[in-house]
């Protein structure tokens, strides 16, 4: 502990305790502070609540993280964190490890090309499919059912969901 800078280290160990325990604690001790910074990252590829979750417990698990929120309608991540233990490249990497995609900082400039760039290609992906080599007339679509199933069929079991949910859609005239 330092007084003159009014700052304080403490080891611990990450299996014993976690660190929003550890600052839930330093705060109850007397009004103290803990210092953590907030970020709002932009965040492609997430379609469902189970997509939130998945990325809300990775991130959740790396040291200096205190709190994450993440918004599947915002497309954004919050969260809060020791920048001594964790770094905005440790964030990008869970993000992309996860199976997501890290569009930038909210406010960074380069943030809104990737994101742009990443919407262009889902839009295309959704209309002509990722391994589709079929030209479309300008203008026309395929129907989604067709897009969906050339993306997800490979006979995997969320393929396989996902064209059960369309063909449900499809029965009830959607």
């Amino acid at each position: 502990m330092n007084l003159a800078t009014k700052t304080a280290y403490v080891d611990y160990d990450s299996e014993k305790v976690h660190l929003p325990e550890m600052e839930k604690a330093i705060r109850d001790a007397g009004g103290y502070q803990v210092v953590d910074e907030t970020v709002v990252i932009k965040i492609g590829g997430m379609v469902c609540a189970m997509c939130v979750g998945t990325l809300e417990i990775a991130l959740k698990k790396l040291d200096g993280v205190a709190e994450v929120r993440v918004n599947l309608a915002s497309e954004k991540a919050h969260v809060t964190y020791n920048s001594r233990m964790a770094t905005l490249v440790d964030l990008r990497r869970i993000i992309e490890e996860t199976g997501y995609q890290h569009l930038g900082i909210l406010g960074e400039e380069a943030a809104g090309n990737l994101e742009k760039e990443a919407r262009e290609k889902d839009l295309q992906d959704k209309t002509l499919g990722p391994r589709s080599t079929t030209s479309v007339p300008p203008g026309a679509r395929r129907p989604l059912t067709r897009s969906l199933r050339s993306t997800w069929a490979a006979g995997s079991e969320k393929g396989a969901a996902v064209v059960d949910i369309i063909q449900n859609f499809s029965r009830v005239g959607y």
